[in-house]
């Protein structure tokens, strides 16, 4: 493992945790199910720290590696962090969010640029979005009619 190197993480035994808190709404309480290595502290969940996870803030959760089932998503110090406006304009994104995504986080690999596929993609969806909404309004401009020309006569 690598400094900066960020996971998603289950307990191994997720299934018997998850029916021993069934109901309770308390399995991964305050967990974030992802956690970020720091060299000398070991691996941390993002939930109280975020992705930065270097200084002690009294909160911190540790994952411990025998405890858990890891899957890497990438490594802080590989990536350029983007904004959320722009998340849909890139191939590849990790969503790097915390506190149940409370607080958006989005980064891509360093160097990547846009994607024009990725914002062709977005562009038709704003277009069929709008063109949906066109249609909704054209119905209500033709109801709102009828209903006026009843209430004036």
């Amino acid at each position: 493992m690598k400094d900066g190197d960020v996971f998603r993480w289950y307990f191994k035994n997720d299934v018997e945790y998850r029916k021993k808190h069934a109901g309770s709404g308390t399995a991964y309480w305050c967990l974030d199910n992802q956690c970020v290595y720091r060299e000398g502290k070991g691996l941390i969940d993002t939930y109280w720290t975020g992705l930065d996870g270097k200084y002690s803030s009294g909160c911190e959760k540790y994952v411990r590696l025998e405890e858990a089932d890891l899957e890497f998503v990438c490594n802080l110090n590989e990536v350029e962090f983007i904004w959320e406006q722009s998340k849909d304009e890139y191939d590849k994104v990790y969503n790097l969010s915390h506190q149940k995504n409370s607080y958006k986080v989005y980064a891509v690999d360093r160097g990547v640029g846009k994607s024009k596929k990725a914002i062709l993609a977005k562009k038709e969806q704003e277009l069929a979005d709008v063109k949906s909404e066109l249609e909704y309004l054209q119905r209500k401009v033709v109801w709102l009619t009828e209903e006026v020309e009843q209430l004036s006569s």
